[in-house]
């Protein structure tokens, strides 16, 4: 199977319908950067798988992903959009597998590209992903992939996934046998409770089958119901259950009756208590109404005393102001026999006297006013303690009122209990309802003993059967818990084989890939100090899968940008070769030799003609058009397939086209010939 050609029409770079025709041995691709190689090579990974995995889901950027960007989108847009791969089949006859915007469409059985039998997970992705290798997958799918996923890309790449889903399987069945046991054990547990209950209850039964003894059934039948308030026709089994209420409730009656008892003789010093809280609340009822009328009284005091002060006060303000003229005159004097407040005339004595009197009167006011506010302040303080007073006797005698109240309630309650329980509130009363009481549930007590005895004997019968039956279903379900725990062992068993076998076969490809991976690693010369590459694997549970070089040195850490290119291609390529699976040989190398020296690039070139002459068809963009003529004369063979050198161009506004095609026949078979 070979791929023949591809058509594209408003797909990436191509605006124009174009068709890329591939020679059966090989093609190489060159123009310069933008011209539509890589183009070319997302046509055949979106034929294939309808993605492109150089985007990841996180490449996001203005709200736009690479699924806004498949499809030209320069100017208007082209009505037909597609991608058609053209094919020749094993058989001789044309295949077509074509992707548009809505999905993708086979004209033939897509199996033809992968064996089915080791039923290989997305076989299109890995396949596109072993097939393609590109600059930027070099490394990402190589050294710098981290152990784990190096080793889980190794894996499916040469479809070990049949042994994975067996261990899978195991694992699974493993679980659910787990699941299975656990909820078994609980069961089991369950029903060993169960029997052990049962065993319990027979023992009770024996217990009062064995207390019972020879009785009239009739008569007790007649009695019990009489003493429960049941008809005469009931049942044996409602009678006991009746009993046996009823036995609760005389129970409860005579606790009530024994409490009853106890409050009435404590009664008796309620009552005492009563008196003296009584006599006491009438003594501080009279003492309160004294208070209150001394309150009053002092009340009516201060008032007046408190009016006298205000008016006091109002004629010393008066005072104050003659106070004022007097200090005025006698400091000013007389003026020529005139007054120097009011400018009368008066002489020097008569002056001096009037200046006295004033004197005499403000001092005699200032005393009473002195006086008042002395007497207005031991009123008020009279009437504060009258107040407070009062307002102690007023608590007092709430209090005492209180416990009067609490005592009546207390005796009250013991009246409501007595009517309740039909006695009177007397001892001989009470003692003698306690006495009956008592005898009745004596009565009633032995009566029920009987009647248990007597139904013993049928209830040992049903719970003997009860516990056969369980019994029976423990032992099953241990039957059970045997057969499910050699079966999880042998599920167990079936998952560590599966997944030893798992690993074997990873080491046995492994080490059918190292001699490879070394002759790959060799021939590209990456390091002038190693000539050659190992593999190291390791990890139980989990698998991961690094290169070493020289004496255990890592060379993800030790070579230059170039030189783990120059691995990567080689793990690339070893992986490429060893697919069991596919049956598509078709290497598809998008300029792989970007950082790649001169030396190594020709190194790389025998490489190809190496995996050409295995019979694969290769198809290799690149830039350099003089490193495109030596690819061309280094894949020429004499017998296997033709090749072709396409050149392409990108022109503005008209996208990417081929510029020229250059077929390249193989090599003549005879190249001297007698003469």
């Amino acid at each position: 199977m070979r791929l023949k050609q591809l058509e594209l029409a408003a797909f990436r770079g191509f605006k124009e319908p174009t068709t890329i025709r591939f020679g059966t041995g090989f093609t190489i691709i060159t123009g310069r950067n933008g011209s539509g190689k890589s183009s070319i090579c997302d046509a055949l990974e979106y034929v294939l798988t309808r993605h492109l995995s150089r985007f990841g889901p996180t490449d996001v950027e203005g709200g736009e992903r690479i699924d806004d960007y498949i499809w030209w989108r320069n100017g208007a847009r082209s009505a037909n959009r597609q991608v058609k791969a053209v094919f020749d089949l094993d058989d001789g006859t044309v295949g077509e597998r074509t992707a548009t915007p809505t999905g993708i469409e086979n004209t033939f059985d897509q199996s033809l590209f992968y064996d089915k039998r080791p039923q290989v997970s997305d076989p299109f992705s890995l396949l596109s992903q072993t097939m393609l290798i590109r600059d930027e997958s070099i490394v990402k799918f190589s050294t710098d992939l981290p152990e784990a996923d190096r080793f889980d890309f190794f894996y499916r790449a040469i479809g070990l996934t049949d042994l994975v889903k067996i261990e899978e399987r195991a694992n699974t069945l493993v679980k659910q046998l787990g699941r299975r046991m656990e909820e078994l054990e609980k069961d089991y547990r369950q029903r060993r409770e169960s029997v052990a209950q049962i065993i319990s209850e027979i023992s009770e039964a024996r217990t009062i089958a064995a207390r019972a003894t020879a009785f009239d059934t009739v008569a007790l039948q007649q009695r019990l119901t009489i003493l429960t308030g049941l008809p005469p026709e009931t049942p044996l089994r409602q009678v006991a259950a009746g009993v046996a209420r009823t036995l609760t409730d005389q129970r409860s009656r005579i606790g009530r009756l024994e409490r009853l008892s106890a409050d009435l003789s404590q009664s008796r010093s309620w009552l005492e208590e009563l008196r003296r809280f009584e006599d006491k609340r009438d003594a501080v009822k009279a003492s309160l109404d004294t208070g209150e009328s001394s309150l009053k009284e002092a009340a009516t005091l201060r008032i007046a005393a408190g009016e006298a002060l205000r008016q006091a006060q109002a004629r010393n303000l008066r005072l104050g102001a003659l106070a004022q003229l007097r200090e005025q005159g006698m400091r000013i004097g007389l003026q020529n026999g005139h007054c120097p407040l009011c400018g009368s005339s008066i002489s020097s004595t008569d002056f001096d006297a009037h200046l006295k009197e004033i004197q005499e009167l403000i001092s005699a006011e200032n005393q009473a006013l002195a006086e008042l506010t002395a007497q207005e302040a031991s009123r008020t303080a009279e009437y504060e303690q009258r107040r407070n007073e009062y307002q102690s006797r007023s608590i007092e005698y709430s209090r005492a009122m209180s416990d009067c109240e609490t005592l009546k309630a207390a005796m009250a309650q013991l009246q409501n209990q007595a009517l309740l329980l039909g006695v009177k509130l007397e001892a001989p009363s009470i003692e003698s309802e306690l006495l009956e009481t008592r005898r009745r549930v004596a009565e009633l007590q032995s009566g029920l003993i009987q009647l248990e005895g007597s139904s013993a004997f049928d209830r040992i019968a049903d719970l003997e059967k009860q516990r056969a039956i369980a019994q029976a279903e423990v032992e099953q379900i241990t039957k059970q818990i045997d057969v499910l725990s050699k079966a999880a062992q042998n599920a167990k068993s079936a998952a560590d084989t599966t997944k030893r076998v798992s690993w074997e076969s990873v080491d046995d490809c492994l080490a059918a890939l190292s001699p490879l991976l070394s002759e790959l690693f060799v021939r590209l010369k990456p390091h002038m100090d190693y000539s050659e590459v190992r593999y190291h694997m390791r990890g139980d549970v989990k698998r991961f899968l690094s290169f070493e070089i020289g004496h255990g040195i890592n060379p993800r850490f030790t070579f230059s940008s170039g030189q783990r290119r120059a691995l990567g291609i080689a793990f690339l390529l070893a992986v490429h070769l060893s697919r069991p699976w596919c049956k598509f040989p078709t290497l598809v190398l998008d300029d792989p030799v970007q950082h790649i020296d001169d030396y190594r690039a020709l190194h790389f070139a025998e490489v190809l003609s190496s995996i050409r002459q295995l019979g694969h068809q290769i198809v290799c963009t690149v830039q350099d058009p003089a490193l495109a003529d030596l690819l061309c004369r280094r894949l020429r063979s004499a017998s296997i397939g033709d090749g072709l050198r396409i050149e392409m161009q990108y022109e503005a506004g008209a996208g990417a086209r081929v510029k020229d095609v250059q077929e390249i026949g193989p090599l003549p078979e005879r190249v001297l010939m007698s003469a």
